[in-house]
Protein backbone atom coordinates (compact mmCIF):
# COMPACT_ATOMS: atom_id res chain seq x y z
CA UNK A 1 0.00 0.00 0.00
CA UNK A 2 2.71 2.52 0.70
CA UNK A 3 3.77 4.21 -2.55
CA UNK A 4 0.49 3.60 -4.21
CA UNK A 5 -1.91 6.89 -5.32
CA UNK A 6 -5.02 4.86 -3.88
CA UNK A 7 -7.01 4.54 -0.73
CA UNK A 8 -8.23 1.14 1.11
CA UNK A 9 -11.49 1.30 2.99
CA UNK A 10 -12.54 -0.65 5.74
CA UNK A 11 -15.64 -0.70 7.55
CA UNK A 12 -16.04 -2.32 10.87
CA UNK A 13 -18.39 -2.63 13.64
CA UNK A 14 -17.73 -1.67 17.51
CA UNK A 15 -18.74 -5.32 18.35
CA UNK A 16 -15.54 -6.00 15.69
CA UNK A 17 -13.44 -4.30 17.68
CA UNK A 18 -13.25 -6.74 20.57
CA UNK A 19 -11.42 -9.31 18.39
CA UNK A 20 -7.66 -9.08 18.77
CA UNK A 21 -6.90 -9.05 15.02
CA UNK A 22 -8.80 -5.82 14.78
CA UNK A 23 -6.67 -4.52 17.25
CA UNK A 24 -3.32 -6.41 15.60
CA UNK A 25 -3.96 -4.96 12.06
CA UNK A 26 -4.34 -1.42 13.93
CA UNK A 27 -1.08 -1.11 15.55
CA UNK A 28 0.82 -2.63 12.40
CA UNK A 29 -1.11 0.06 10.08
CA UNK A 30 0.12 2.44 12.43
CA UNK A 31 3.36 1.60 13.45
CA UNK A 32 4.12 1.27 8.95
CA UNK A 33 2.16 4.75 8.75
CA UNK A 34 -0.25 3.42 6.11
CA UNK A 35 -1.46 6.44 5.81
CA UNK A 36 -3.86 5.42 2.30
CA UNK A 37 -6.08 2.92 4.92
CA UNK A 38 -8.89 4.15 5.68
CA UNK A 39 -11.04 3.11 8.88
CA UNK A 40 -14.83 3.67 9.46
CA UNK A 41 -16.01 2.04 12.85
CA UNK A 42 -19.89 2.05 12.65
CA UNK A 43 -20.66 2.19 16.70
CA UNK A 44 -23.91 0.98 16.20
CA UNK A 45 -24.03 -0.14 20.15
CA UNK A 46 -25.34 -3.87 18.81
CA UNK A 47 -23.65 -7.04 18.54
CA UNK A 48 -24.61 -11.02 18.07
CA UNK A 49 -24.68 -11.51 22.46
CA UNK A 50 -26.89 -8.24 23.11
CA UNK A 51 -25.89 -4.54 23.60
CA UNK A 52 -22.21 -4.01 22.84
CA UNK A 53 -22.18 -1.14 26.36
CA UNK A 54 -23.15 -4.92 28.59
CA UNK A 55 -20.47 -7.11 26.85
CA UNK A 56 -17.12 -4.37 26.57
CA UNK A 57 -17.17 -1.15 27.60
CA UNK A 58 -15.72 1.06 24.67
CA UNK A 59 -16.09 4.13 26.05
CA UNK A 60 -12.17 4.61 24.86
CA UNK A 61 -11.93 3.35 21.74
CA UNK A 62 -11.09 6.94 20.02
CA UNK A 63 -8.20 6.49 22.15
CA UNK A 64 -7.53 2.99 21.94
CA UNK A 65 -7.08 3.85 17.80
CA UNK A 66 -5.00 7.14 18.47
CA UNK A 67 -2.58 5.42 20.85
CA UNK A 68 -1.94 3.15 17.72
CA UNK A 69 -1.10 5.85 15.76
CA UNK A 70 -3.66 6.66 14.07
CA UNK A 71 -5.86 9.97 13.33
CA UNK A 72 -9.33 10.13 14.83
CA UNK A 73 -11.93 11.61 13.60
CA UNK A 74 -15.90 11.13 15.60
CA UNK A 75 -18.16 11.55 13.53
CA UNK A 76 -22.49 12.03 14.15
CA UNK A 77 -24.13 10.20 11.46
Amino acid sequence: MLGKDRRTYVLLSDAECNEGSTWEAAMFAGHHRLTNLIVVVDVNGQQALGPTAEIMNQARMPEHWASCGWTVREVDG
